[in-house]
């Protein structure tokens, strides 16, 4: 027994520290994005990204315009900052079809009341709330139904907003799914953790930091 711990402590001693820590990423802002103080750090083991820095129409449009309805995209002076897909190896076996967190910011909107304000013409949302995220107030609604999804198909987002720099920045944490009940075999497919697709979510946006 003795002679066994002496071996479990020379091997200790002798081999070199072994972290396990979740392999982290940061990306800065590229092309469009390139003049904003921001940095995203993520687990690169759950997450997967697009191309960093794009520009591209309002995201999630048909949830929550983030800017100004009817506007073209010029107009709107959106950019997308970047988008990270939960790896669909971490959900197989479930109903879960996508979650997703976005980054974009506006530069047209020049006012801290025009940019909590994400009421559309079909609903009024107002974002009360707040959240402290590295020294940053955002205001925030709490996960609720979105809209376009298609018939047995749902999807909830978190909405977030913060005005910095005269730029409102928004964050979206999204899901979307499937309705298992329309399977042949509903019990073959897993209903999925939403509290804890949320929290892997909200584990990105903690480390989101924008000067």
């Amino acid at each position: 027994m003795k002679k066994y711990l002496y071996l479990l402590l020379a091997a200790a001693i002798l081999l070199p520290n072994v972290s396990y820590a979740a392999p982290l990423k940061t990306l800065k802002p590229k092309g469009f994005a390139r003049d904003l103080k921001v940095t995203l750090t993520y687990d690169a083991g759950q997450f997967q990204t697009s191309e960093f820095g794009i520009t591209s129409y309002i995201p999630f449009h048909h949830m929550f315009p983030l800017a100004h309805e009817g506007q073209s995209h010029a107009d709107n002076q959106v950019v997308e900052i970047t988008r990270l897909y939960l790896k669909p190896s971490i959900y197989k076996g479930t109903n879960l079809e996508s979650a997703i967190f976005l980054l974009s910011a506006d530069f047209a909107i020049t006012s801290a009341d025009e940019c909590y304000d994400a009421s559309t013409t079909e609903k009024q949302i107002s974002l009360t709330k707040k959240r402290k995220v590295m020294g940053n107030s955002w205001h925030y609604t709490s996960p609720h139904p979105g809209g376009g999804a298609a018939a047995g198909h749902s999807s909830y987002t978190e909405l977030y907003r913060l005005f910095k720099n005269n730029t409102c920045y928004e964050v979206v944490l999204g899901t979307s799914d499937f309705n298992r009940s329309g399977l042949d075999n509903p019990n073959s497919i897993k209903e999925y953790n939403f509290k804890k697709v949320m929290s892997r979510l909200g584990a990105v946006f903690n480390r989101l930091q924008i000067k």
